[in-house]
């Protein structure tokens, strides 16, 4: 009874997951805003003398400035920033790195918040594909400064290489949990549309769930000019049956009815408990 339906739950808790434009300029907007104020601030307050305090306010102002074109222009951003603001920030936070004069500074941190957005926003391969792009640049700025001889002492005591490794195993870990918590809440939206679409005593659609096919055969039928059927029943004698054997028995018989529409209709029809002891087919 549920075969009509499904294609239309799954595509209604997938639309609850999917990233649109908008819902991605806003996000980013976000996230670059907040990391642009963070960053200001670890320039404002007291830090190491290394700093390059003009290259650092420049990429925080930037930040900031990115996430305002992105708020301003959410309902006109194209599908492609999605992915490609997430990159934009790693290598941002690169240049930050750079510009700390450390490749062991905090601001390392800022790659987790890209991850964070990528693999609960973006689609595995992306997330995965960002997450290696942001593992990759930290090791180009590690190697930078390896090779230029710049950086504080603790690079040159090899407290860059634990550093990568343990911030790529964070960016694994990261990435693992937040899929998993993502497949879990989208289990948990389908369900809850099942829920709201199925009788949970039959399995078979519930009026709300049979308006629904209703109305989809009529625009089928409108389109196509073809008519559909639509034949309506109830169980003669129900509360007898109640009153002499118990609900529970009366709950088992529909029960039972349930299983013969579901069993006996053709694939292409709908079979629904549409009252308590009323039922449709619609053919």
């Amino acid at each position: 009874a549920m075969r009509l339906e499904v294609p239309s739950l799954r595509e209604n808790s997938l639309a609850v997951q999917s990233f649109t434009p908008a819902l991605a300029a806003r996000a980013q907007a976000y996230l670059f805003a907040l990391a642009g104020i963070v960053g200001a601030l670890g320039v404002v307050l007291p830090h190491p003398p290394e700093f390059n305090e003009l290259g650092m306010l420049s990429v925080q102002l930037g930040s900031v400035a990115a996430a305002a074109v992105l708020i301003a222009a959410r309902r006109h951003v194209p599908a492609w920033v999605a992915l490609a603001g997430p990159f934009a920030a790693a290598s941002l936070t690169s240049l930050v790195l750079i510009f700390t004069g450390s490749s062991t500074s905090p601001y390392l941190l800022f790659y987790l918040w890209v991850v964070f957005y990528a693999f609960y926003f973006l689609e595995r391969r992306g997330a995965t594909l960002l997450a290696l792009y942001a593992a990759m640049s930290y090791a180009t700025v590690i190697a930078g400064f390896r090779l230029s001889g710049a950086g504080s002492p603790s690079s040159h005591a090899n407290e860059d290489i634990p550093a990568f490794v343990l911030m790529a195993g964070t960016l694994v870990v990261a990435g693992a949990f937040i899929v998993l918590l993502r497949d879990r809440v989208g289990r948990l939206i389908r369900q809850l549309t099942d829920a709201a679409t199925t009788d949970p005593l039959t399995g078979l659609l519930n009026r709300r769930g049979f308006h629904r096919a209703i109305e989809a055969e009529l625009g089928r039928a409108e389109r196509s000019g073809q008519p559909f059927s639509l034949l309506l029943g109830d169980c003669d004698f129900f509360k007898h049956l109640n009153d002499r054997l118990g609900y529970r028995t009366g709950d088992e018989a529909l029960q039972e009815v349930g299983q013969m529409l579901s069993r006996d209709r053709r694939r292409i029809d709908v079979a629904a408990r549409v009252g308590g002891e009323e039922f449709a087919l619609l053919l």
